[in-house]
């Protein structure tokens, strides 16, 4: 199937002016022709609808962007746009009393085991790779995360 500009930007959400940012920033490809007869491609739309889903759901940069669909196939485009039924669950890991997790109720060497629930957040290192970090984390921990981002994400 092939769209219009117009659409396109129906079909996304996005309107002809961030279509046309997105070719411009490399993230989707140069349809070609320009003028009214200009067309994109499926492949145009599934990117935009991943794209828009790894910014909102992600907070992802478009330079981070492009290193995911650079190295995505056809069926990972589909899946991050969530257009195809994402893989089966992993099994359930069994729960695990985190104050009894290490001597003294410690995890790690920098903070004893909160009483409830903890807020993480997931930082994208690579297709693939995560970075978890507490929400609430000492300033040691947060250094560290900032250094293994700075070493592995590239803008």
């Amino acid at each position: 199937m092939s769209y219009s500009i117009h659409a396109l930007a129906e079909a996304t959400g996005y309107t002809p002016r961030g279509i046309q940012y997105y070719v411009g920033r490399g993230l989707l490809a140069s349809p070609g022709l320009h003028g009214p007869a200009t067309r994109y491609g499926e492949d145009a739309r599934v990117r935009l609808l991943a794209a828009r889903k790894l910014r909102l759901e992600r907070h992802l940069r478009l330079a981070e962007i492009r290193r995911i669909f650079a190295s995505s196939s056809p069926a990972e485009l589909l899946r991050l746009a969530g257009l195809e039924p994402a893989a089966p669950a992993a099994p359930a890991v069994p729960a695990v009393d985190l104050a009894s997790a290490a001597p003294g109720g410690r995890l790690g060497p920098y903070r004893p085991a909160a009483a409830g629930r903890a807020i993480f957040e997931h930082l994208a290192i690579c297709p693939g790779v995560e970075l978890v970090v507490r929400a609430d984390a000492d300033p040691e921990a947060l250094r560290v995360a900032r250094e293994i981002l700075a070493t592995y994400v590239q803008p």
